[in-house]
């Protein structure tokens, strides 16, 4: 009984061997069939070699008898050489006609590239050129050397037909086909066209490749390099060149069909319609590190993409393909729309309508290949393809050379990782995720010891941003010791270069903390109070800015960058000064447009990162926003001043196109607009919040003072914040924007503004006026710009000051409170009003003028209303009647009972008074005047010296239109000459 089983298998097998006695017979080893060029045996060993075509014959033949299957495929080892096809694929016999091919056979793995020694796959050594194995469509042996083809060629060098499942071509080069042919031929059940499919066709059919050259291959029709029907064929390392369609897709023509491809060269082919690729009817291919490049055709010399065609492009490289006229022609979309991620696409920077769907990070700059015209698509160092891919879509651990695929963490851009050399610096992060950076250093960042520059952290941190190396629950620090810092990374390639475009850029879940001496162990530790250790960021590349901070040469256009979603991006303790935004053009980051004449200090793009204990100043633009420009962005400034900034449109800030940021104990003074908005202008919807600010002493460039502008839609928010012009929220003037209580309009009283100095005299209105629970996180330890207490006396109720610094100490009581101080004018007239929260031992107030001249006058005073002390608003009014000609400033001083004096505030109007008929002649003079004006408009003139003393009271009768005026016997020196009457005029003489 138990001979019976052994008897039935030799039965079996006699009735298998027997029935394809027509087949030569092949011994697999292990599974095994070795084959060596022009050899005749039975593939059992290298040393009893078969051919390749009788060794896929036999398979072919034997494929449905359960000899191998999926987990246990079928495996042909195929040693150097050059392997010609000679089996018909519809009858699996030996033919010499053209429909001869290497039909590729269900589950049957074929690997070449061996010497004819190795005893193992492993063994295989690739990279040995003279163990190339070559299957070769040229039957007659007549192609020219340099792969011309002659002749009649074998239609298809490779045949896939119907489901082949883990079916494999390893390690070959597939040339000389020639689909010229008409009609077609079934296999396996497929109708194969001789027209199409010169190098391979697959039918139904998706087989794996890798390590694969598709070169020197032609087609009447489609596909001469790989034709793919009803397939998605998966191809890793493969090169696909220089092939010759007379319609479509020169190098691969996809109908129905989405082919996997990653480390794939796509290049040299051509085509009417599709050089480099023809995808049609719904042929989405993934592409995953490719580069397309060198190809031509009439219409879309890389790519055509038709009829609901859309591939998918990762990391990965479409430039220099052309249209037949040498024109760039890259890809072509018909009813089609490509999907794009991390790639370089040549045009895409003019437009994504006619290229498809821009999913983020891709970029139009020249990927600097090493020898394109020769075929060579490896990279140079200074490629912007280096370390710009993201390692999300990576499958592979080696590129199509072999080389390793990630150097530098982060994966190349196309088939070829760069390996000579490192252009971004390596950066290695110490314990929790901190990188160290001082002034002129040259370290990996790990250690104070060791530290980093900070362009240099910046550029591997935008290298590394995908790379799961931080997040916003674990964000990357670099903490920046004291120095000045200038930019040195263009962030379009993010290579160091020396033009204007380099900025430090803001990173996604990067937060930089400046002013650290050097030695601290937390951040903690950092003083900001320490002057001496504050950390500056300028944009004077050049080294030739004034001391005095006049920016001179070509600055770099902005400080600070940041575009597209930076999350919990932070700035946290710098200065950023010397960004002049004077450009004509743009660049791409991100994804963003970035206008090179916006933002100086800093440029915000869709991008909301955080400021805290920050200082713009000294930077300017030739269009918008001197400190800060903001589009479609809305960060959160916190102790932030914002000062000495200059622009055509706001001088601090411009904020549009929905931008609304958060400002929060921000001080904005001492900025500078030819037009709109000296200290803030906001455009297109977009409306900012202030909280505990001040927005005062900005001007146009005329010096008149101008502090915030609103446009279209635009209604900035208030609360408890200091607004000049504003009437605070007693007398609040509309065209601000929203009075949400307790804002002022009176002069903060900064210790020194001229000098930049925007801390708070003790006398400051501005001191413990905030309101606490505006301050997001507010307690005892919180610093303000300065790293001084944020709240004084925190812990004994202590109410925070508005402005980004805190007035240390108990303020000085004044005698008035203003709430309010406004000038307006009302016809030919000057109307004051001020308005007083409380007064206490006030005398009253003097209200002095003048014009561009700077010398202020006394035009008037005002009896306090309450001679005693008194805590309930009072209002007060005055009119001028003879104002100046042109700009008059008019300066509020209060007076207490002790002759104590107390300038409350000054404020501007201006005037276009029609010229009146009244002359004073000779002034100056040294006896006497003549004064002529209309006769009956003046009843009285008087004669003053600068202490008022009435020296001359003359009566004007109303006939007479002169007046002689002696003035010998006074002493040289300044006089206030006034007419009085149906209109008053003040006059200042000068006797010598």
């Amino acid at each position: 009984m138990k001979r019976l089983p052994q008897l039935l298998l030799s039965v079996l097998l006699h009735n298998v061997l027997t029935a394809f006695s027509a087949v030569a017979q092949i011994v697999p080893n292990n599974h095994i069939i070795y084959v060596k060029e022009s050899a005749t045996g039975d593939g059992s060993s290298w040393s009893n070699p078969a051919s390749l075509a009788i060794a896929l014959q036999w398979a072919q033949a034997n494929k449905d008898n359960a000899l191998w299957d999926a987990g246990n495929p079928l495996k042909i080892y195929v040693a150097k050489g050059t392997y010609k096809p000679s089996v018909d694929p519809v009858t699996n016999d030996v033919e010499t006609n053209r429909d001869v091919t290497f039909l590729m056979v269900k589950n049957v793995q074929l690997y070449g590239g061996f010497a004819g020694t190795e005893s193992t796959l492993a063994g295989r050594d690739l990279s040995i050129t003279a163990n190339a194995s070559i299957l070769s469509g040229d039957l007659d042996s007549n192609d020219d050397a340099n792969g011309t083809i002659n002749g009649n060629n074998a239609y298809h060098v490779i045949l896939s037909a119907s489901d082949v499942e883990k079916a494999l071509l390893d390690g070959f080069t597939l040339t000389g086909g020639k689909a010229d042919g008409s009609s077609s031929i079934t296999v396996n059940g497929q109708s194969v066209l001789r027209t199409s499919g010169g190098g391979m066709c697959n039918i139904s059919s998706s087989p794996l490749l890798a390590n694969v050259t598709i070169s020197g291959n032609m087609a009447n029709s489609n596909g001469s390099g790989m034709f793919n029907s009803s397939s998605s064929p998966v191809l890793t390392n493969v090169t696909i060149s220089d092939n010759i369609a007379n319609y479509y897709g020169g190098g691969m023509y996809n109908y129905l069909s989405s082919p996997s491809l990653a480390n794939v060269v796509i290049s040299g082919n051509t085509a009417v319609s599709g050089g480099g690729m023809y995808n049609n009817s719904s042929s989405s291919p993934l592409l995953t590190n490719v580069t397309i490049s060198g190809n031509t055709a009439v219409s879309g010399g890389g790519m055509y993409n038709f009829y609901s065609s859309s591939p998918k492009f990762y990391n990965s490289i479409v430039w220099g393909n052309k249209k037949t006229d040498s024109s760039i022609d890259n890809i072509y979309n018909d009813s089609s729309t490509p999907v794009y991620a991390y790639s370089i696409i040549q045009g895409s920077s003019s437009g994504w309508s006619r290229f498809g769907t821009n999913n983020g990070n891709n970029r139009d700059a020249d990927p600097r290949f090493t020898n394109a015209a020769n075929g060579d698509y490896t990279l140079q160092n200074t490629s912007p393809a280096i370390n710009t891919g993201s390692n999300s879509y990576l499958t592979l651990n080696t590129d199509l050379a072999g080389s390793t695929r990630v150097r530098n963490n982060t994966v190349d851009i196309g088939a070829y990782e760069y390996q000579d050399g490192n252009t971004v610096q390596v950066i290695h992060t110490a314990t929790n995720n901190i990188i160290y950076v001082k002034e002129s250093a040259t370290g990996d960042g790990s250690s104070w010891s060791n530290p980093a520059s900070l362009a240099i952290a910046l550029q591997w941190a935008q290298a590394n941003k995908d790379n799961a190396l931080w997040d916003a629950g674990n964000p990357l620090k670099i903490y920046v010791a004291k120095g000045t810092y200038k930019p040195s990374v263009n962030p379009v390639t993010n290579d160091v270069e020396t033009n204007r475009d380099v900025t430090f850029l803001m990173v996604k879940n990067v937060q930089l903390y400046g002013g650290f001496a050097g030695t601290e162990s937390t951040l903690a530790g950092r003083d900001l109070s320490i002057t001496a250790n504050a950390s500056i960021l300028s944009s004077d590349i050049d080294s030739n800015d004034d001391a005095n901070g006049t920016i001179n040469g070509n600055n770099a256009y902005h400080v600070i960058l940041s575009a597209g979603d930076v999350e919990k991006a932070l700035l946290d303790g710098f200065t950023l000064t010397g960004g002049k935004a004077d450009g004509s053009s743009s660049i791409t980051i991100n994804g963003k447009t970035i206008r090179q004449n916006s933002g100086g200090g800093m440029y915000n793009d869709f991008s909301s990162p955080k400021l805290t204990n920050v200082t713009i100043s000294g930077n300017m633009t030739n269009n918008s926003g001197g400190g800060v420009a903001n589009y479609s962005s809305s960060p959160t400034f916190t102790n932030v001043t914002i000062s000495n900034n200059k622009a055509i449109n706001g001088g601090g800030m411009v904020n549009n196109s929905s931008s609304s940021p958060l400002l929060i104990n921000v001080t904005i003074s001492g900025n500078t607009t030819d037009y709109y908005g000296g200290g803030i202008a906001n455009y297109y919807s977009s409306s900012p919040k202030l909280y505990n600010s001040i927005v005062w002493g900005n001007k146009k460039s005329d010096n008149s003072v101008n502090n915030v502008y609103n446009g279209s839609s635009s209604t900035p928010v208030y609360a408890n914040s200091l607004i000049q012009g504003s009437g605070g929220s007693s007398a609040w003037q509309s065209d601000f924007g929203t009075n949400n209580g307790n804002n002022l309009d009176a002069d903060p009283l900064f210790t020194d503004p001229a000098n930049g100095d925007y801390t708070l005299q003790a006398t400051s209105p501005a001191i413990n006026m905030g309101n606490n629970s505006l301050y997001t996180g507010l307690d005892a330890s919180t610093k303000d710009l300065a790293g001084n207490t944020r709240v004084y006396k925190y812990n004994d109720s202590g109410i925070i000051d508005i402005g980004a610094y805190e007035y240390q100490g108990d303020p000085q009581t004044l005698p008035v409170a203003l709430l309010n101080f406004t000038v307006k004018a009302e016809g030919d007239y000057a109307n004051l009003q001020w308005q007083t929260a409380s007064e206490t031992n006030s005398k009253g107030f003097i209200i002095y003028r003048s014009g561009d001249d700077g010398e202020f006058i006394k035009i008037g005073s005002q009896p306090a209303a309450i001679r005693a002390n008194d805590y309930s608003p009072q209002q007060y009014t005055f009119t001028d009647k003879n104002p100046l000609n042109g700009n008059n400033y008019y300066q509020l001083v209060q007076v207490d009972k002790d002759g104590k004096t107390t300038e409350l505030g000054t404020r501007t109007v201006r005037f276009e008074l029609s010229a009146l008929s009244l002359q004073l002649y000779p002034n100056p003079a040294t006896d006497k005047l003549t004064v002529t004006f209309e006769a009956g408009r003046y009843d009285f003139l008087t004669l003053a010296n600068l202490s008022g003393k009435i020296l001359q009271t003359v009566a004007i009768p109303p006939t007479e239109g002169e007046l002689t005026v002696w003035i010998q016997n006074y002493p040289a020196g300044v006089y206030l000459l006034k007419l009085t009457g149906s209109k008053a005029n003040t006059y200042r003489i000068v006797k010598y």
